[in-house]
């Protein structure tokens, strides 16, 4: 009986345990279901009506306004210094802008929570570029309003703000399909 016991108990607390790992992997938390289903935005309100102006912030505390952007194409690109395939896809998309020099402007919005950490890390790749934008949402208060629960996630958003595309998981932004899209977008006539 006591055997059965200490098996139910270990069992409690290993489920317990998963639980709260899955918890953190999937970033839920923060608001609950019901509040962040009612502030949920649609995949199709962002294609309808497009991308409004997100209340995230600059490194250094300055508030970010979308209408400052001019690119023709903007991508809001989800991301933490602690994800792999968050940092494997950073190299291809400092080339992507670099290449379309100015038609593109990347919104690379991370959810760190620790600020010192991701900075430390953003040191180690040269982002200079001024259609560049690293922003914080590190409590994942927009991600999640977007319906962004894993990363990297990115959304493409046409000249109008409207959601051309969702990219779940890492790419390779220089691969020649990617290219191909992006043109595409950039020039509807070709």
């Amino acid at each position: 009986m006591k055997n059965k016991f200490s098996l139910f108990v270990f069992l409690f607390v290993l489920g317990s345990v998963g639980f709260f790992i899955f918890k953190a992997i999937s970033f839920e938390g923060g608001p609950s279901s019901t509040d962040s289903d009612q502030s949920l935005i649609s995949l199709d309100h962002l294609k309808d009506k497009g991308l409004e102006n997100l209340d995230v912030k600059y490194l250094d505390g300055r508030s970010f306004d979308l209408q400052s952007i001019t690119s023709p194409l903007v991508i809001l690109n989800f991301w933490a210094s602690w994800c792999g395939p968050c940092v494997d896809e950073i190299p291809s998309f400092i080339k992507l802008i670099e290449a379309y020099n100015g038609q593109i402007t990347l919104l690379a919005v991370s959810v760190d929570s620790d600020l010192n950490q991701m900075n430390q890390f953003l040191k180690g790749f040269n982002i200079s570029n001024k259609n560049i934008h690293i922003l914080i949402d590190p409590e994942f208060i927009v991600a999640q309003k977007l319906g962004t629960f894993k990363l990297p996630e990115s959304y493409i958003f046409s000249q109008d703000r409207r959601l051309v595309r969702k990219v779940s998981g890492s790419i390779h932004w220089m691969d020649a399909d990617v290219k191909s899209f992006i043109n595409k977008v950039l020039n509807p006539k070709l």
